[in-house]
């Protein structure tokens, strides 16, 4: 198995170094210690098959590229100073079904420490675990509130949720274009239904009418049928609560039944299918995202980012999701910095906690603890090359 690592100095000499301690509720982390390096194991549930799959792939790959601009030997000679925290990957589960639980849960017995969460289902099927606190789960990638709501103290999101997202989209559609009444695709899932009463809270605060809602059978792209409907009730905008293979399906074919003059809205996950359908099709998405353009290099953390990943760029496309992954393991990097003593779970959850207004690399940073998030940043995709805006969450 293929093992990559990052190396983050840690704030103690090694002659300082306390004890590691396991915690009196949380398993303790397998760190394996040496001379000169203290190594910490993390693991990953990133689908690679499935509708989530586009997004899985992308974070992986930036998560491993992160972590091969930044690894280092771990052969000790002698001559390093004080001591070093090399954070490992060490498996990534990459189903989302019963298989899949099987693998996270194996993989959780390796380590405590999960990073990067894409699935709903996943994530649900983790509860009684979080709760019986053998697992902390940090920088969920789904943004669904039903796990929000439990407010798990182990859990830490870097990303707001989807309703903050919904929000910043229709402020977009209603607000700034002018766009409704408002048609809406749906998963018929309890992620898609979830995200649908969320968006029908949202435009009768703001009474705007629903002309339509039709859904879709999660795992397919079976969409002809939401499409008939959608079309026949003639909305100005559309608003996609779909994963990308469905979406991408649905607005490719809306030429053919006259839609081609709406306002198509999406959330952050539909990233991956903007470029497609505007080469493809000639259609434009909005979407949102939970980070800052990949061509804003007036920020650090992008310009630390266009750097670690300019090899691989030169092949692939770039995509925010790579950023967000860069942005995962640059906070788990600082968390691990500023811990003064024995790294445990409810240590690094401390450290999380902890920031209030922090300048992260040009990102303010600031624990919400109502929905345990670091961030409440948004901005406004508007389509491919367009100039992104960005959206205060307490404009609303």
């Amino acid at each position: 198995m293929k093992i990559t690592k990052i190396i983050v100095r840690c704030m103690l000499c090694a002659s300082t170094w306390w004890p590691l301690a396991h915690s009196q509720d949380y398993p303790p982390i397998p760190v394996q210690k040496t001379a000169h390096k203290i190594i910490i194991p993390i693991c990953t549930s990133l689908p690679l098959f499935g509708d989530c799959s586009i997004i899985g792939r992308q974070i992986l790959s930036g998560i491993e590229n992160y972590l091969r601009e930044y690894k280092h030997f771990t052969i000790d000679t002698g001559e390093e100073e004080g001591q070093r925290i090399i954070i490992k990957h060490l498996v990534n589960n990459k189903d989302i079904d019963v298989a899949g639980q099987q693998a996270l849960t194996d993989a959780l017995n390796q380590t405590p420490l999960l990073l990067g969460l894409v699935s709903t289902s996943m994530g649900l099927s983790l509860i009684p675990q979080l709760k019986q606190k053998k697992v902390c789960a940090l920088f969920p990638i789904d943004g669904d509130q039903t796990l929000r709501k439990q407010h798990l103290d182990n859990v830490i999101y870097f990303r707001p949720s989807h309703e903050q997202e919904l929000r910043a989209l229709l402020h977009y559609a209603i607000t700034i274009k002018h766009k409704f009444p408002v048609a809406i695709l749906y998963e018929a899932s309890p992620w898609g239904l979830n995200v649908l009463e969320s968006a029908k809270k949202i435009l009768q605060a703001n009474n705007v009418s629903i002309v339509k809602t039709a859904s879709y059978v999660q795992g397919t792209v079976e969409i002809e049928q939401a499409l008939t409907q959608i079309s026949h009730s003639a909305p100005s905008a559309i608003l996609c609560l779909a994963k990308p293979r469905p979406a991408y399906h649905f607005i490719s074919n809306a030429l053919n039944t006259g839609l081609n003059e709406c306002l198509f809205l999406g959330l952050s996950e539909l990233n991956v299918i903007q470029k497609l359908l505007k080469t493809s099709r000639g259609l434009d998405i909005a979407v949102t995202s939970v980070v800052p353009s990949i061509d804003d290099t007036s920020l650090p953390i992008v310009r630390e980012y266009k750097k670690a990943m300019q090899n691989f760029l030169t092949a692939h496309d770039d995509s925010p999701f790579y950023l967000e992954a860069f942005i995962m393991l640059s906070l788990l990097e600082y968390g691990v910095q500023t811990i003064s003593g024995p790294i445990t779970i409810p240590s690094l959850i401390k450290s999380f906690e902890s920031l209030r207004d922090v300048n992260f690399k040009g990102l303010r940073l600031t624990f919400n603890a109502t929905d345990r998030s670091l961030s409440s940043a948004l901005w406004i995709n508007p389509g491919l090359q367009q100039p992104w805006i960005s959206f205060n969450p307490q404009a609303d």
